[in-house]
């Protein structure tokens, strides 16, 4: 989340410094969020909203509530979003994920060279297609915080079907802790109850190079709960 300043508008260079010093989440999109709306609507925002993606998705009517913005901001914003996406790459074919090595495909480059803790999500639709790659959480160089409601709030803003979690460790070793295995197991049963499941759970070593050790699945190595 990012700091609250007393200013809004452009960042100056020291007070960017201060916010990637403090904050690792504080991501370069997030930084220009600020930039655009200032810093305490983006902190407000982000604090809601969780993801740049869920708030792109939103409407003018909700980036509104509360007061955060003010009309002409949320239309600032939501051109921002439409020309991002307009300038965006576009695949000519889906991603689809039917199995780890190809999870892994998708997720490495994202967990490569962390110096700290990140939990991501791949989201996907009943034919496996990939809805959303999306970070959830940031921690520190041993241990990240995130639960399933967390995850399962940002699965169901995107009608997703099923799920798969990843987490690095930052160490080097992506063998699973006792704490890994409680979370897979908690993420599972929130999955069985709300209907959405969760495929597997990957952890990533950020360190190795070769892509056969580089990370752990769950579902592969038979302990994914209820699998």
């Amino acid at each position: 989340m990012l700091p609250s300043f007393c200013s809004s508008g452009r960042i100056p260079l020291a007070q960017k410094r201060k916010i990637t010093r403090r904050n690792s989440f504080a991501s370069e999109a997030e930084l220009n969020l600020a930039e655009i709306i200032g810093i305490n609507a983006a902190q407000n925002l982000m604090t809601r909203f969780g993801t740049l993606e869920a708030l792109a998705q939103s409407s003018i009517p909700r980036l509104c509530q509360n007061g955060q913005l003010t009309g002409k901001k949320a239309r600032t914003l939501k051109a921002a979003f439409a020309l991002a996406k307009l300038l965006s790459p576009r695949d000519s074919a889906p991603v689809v994920i039917n199995n780890a090595v190809q999870a892994a495909a998708v997720l490495r480059a994202h967990f490569e060279s962390l110096h700290l803790e990140h939990v991501r999500v791949l989201l996907l639709d009943p034919h496996n297609q990939l809805l959303q790659n999306l970070l959830v959480a940031s921690g520190s160089v041993d241990r990240v915080c995130v639960s399933p409601q967390t995850l399962f709030r940002v699965a169901l803003q995107f009608n997703a079907a099923s799920l798969i979690v990843a987490h690095n460790h930052p160490s080097g070793n992506p063998s699973p802790t006792e704490a890994d295995l409680k979370l897979a197991e908690r993420i599972n049963n929130a999955g069985n109850i709300i209907g959405i499941r969760c495929q597997d759970f990957l952890i990533f070593s950020s360190r190795h190079r070769a892509r056969a050790s580089d990370y752990v699945s769950f579902l592969d190595q038979g302990i994914m709960p209820n699998q």
